[in-house]
C-alpha cells in the first residue's frame, strides 16, 4: 500500500490490534523489522 513490505506488515499488524496501543518497539519487533523501518512506515499514518 505505502511501496514496501514493512509498511504492510505493519498495517496488517496495526488492523489486527487496532483497540491496543503499541510502543514503535513493540511494533517492529512484532512484525520482525528494525524500530527504524517500523518507523519510517508508521511515521505517515500519524501526519
Amino acid at each position: 500500500m505505502f511501496g514496501g513490505d514493512a509498511a504492510d506488515d505493519v498495517l496488517r499488524f496495526l488492523a489486527r490490534h487496532r483497540d491496543e496501543s503499541f510502543s514503535m518497539t513493540e511494533i517492529a519487533e512484532a512484525v520482525g523489522y528494525s524500530r527504524l523501518a517500523a518507523d519510517r512506515n508508521c511515521t505517515p499514518l500519524t501526519r
